[in-house]
């Protein structure tokens, strides 16, 4: 809101109630435009955000790992096998092909591992069903906030949000150069993304921030209420 319709807005307010306005009132501070949040870790190489990223991870429980383009079907393969997984749901998205994901799982079958596409045109409650038998399921964030360990997983047509909420494990893939260091820089790319294309802006995103926990009763922590018990995140160097 513009500051003259603010004062416009409150003077109403003050005269409806009967009282006078302080016409040498100072204007109220706009945190938005001049708070701290703008001067706060900017100044951090990419590889310190990193390094805040995978302390902040830590601490709530998500498990971090290193790949790139090259390896990463071997890592994704290693941390299956360590969460016992057997059906991965992937989305339809050509990362999936690009990183040779599909590949790796089907050329796994005879170790147990069934890859398994999210396909919107078989119905929401048939999807809902695949993905809450899946044991593992694969994301890819289009954004990760390192202050607090977080990623921001979009939703759409190619990967709905049961892929990373309904399986016992979530992987999520994201790029290095795609964390950021604060919220506030996150909500600005963010608002730039929808700005630039609103149509095709995601109709859900969700802030994961490792493993589902509660302690709603007697403060007793439990994990996985209300979705995965593990989630892992697989940072890919920058070419």
């Amino acid at each position: 809101m513009k500051e003259t319709t603010k004062q416009e807005f409150f003077a109403h307010i003050a005269r409806a109630l009967g009282k006078q306005q302080d016409e040498n009132k100072k204007p109220v501070f706009d945190i938005l435009q001049t708070g701290p949040q703008n001067h706060m870790m900017v100044d951090m190489t990419a590889d310190e955000v990193l390094a805040k990223f995978l302390e902040e991870c830590g601490k709530v429980g998500t498990r971090c790992e290193m790949a790139n383009q090259g390896n990463l079907a071997e890592v994704l393969k290693g941390i299956i096998k360590d969460n016992n997984g057997t059906t991965v749901l992937c989305p339809d998205m050509e990362e999936v092909e690009n990183y040779g994901i599909r590949q790796m799982l089907e050329e796994g079958a005879g170790e147990g591992l069934v890859y398994q596409k999210w396909d919107a045109s078989l119905g929401h409650d048939e999807m809902i069903s695949i993905a809450r038998d899946s044991s593992i399921g694969i994301t890819f964030p289009i954004m990760a906030i390192a202050n607090t360990g977080t990623i921001i997983q979009p939703s759409d047509i190619r990967s709905g949000r049961g892929v990373g909420l309904l399986p016992l494990t979530h992987i999520a893939i994201l790029k290095k150069s795609d964390i950021v260091p604060r919220m506030t820089q996150s909500m600005q790319k963010l608002d730039e993304m929808y700005k630039a294309d609103p149509d095709n802006f995601p109709r859900n995103v969700v802030h994961i921030s490792g493993p589902s926990n509660t302690a709603d009763i007697e403060l007793i922590r439990v994990v996985g209420v209300h979705g995965p018990i593990n989630v892992t995140f697989i940072i890919l160097e920058d070419k």
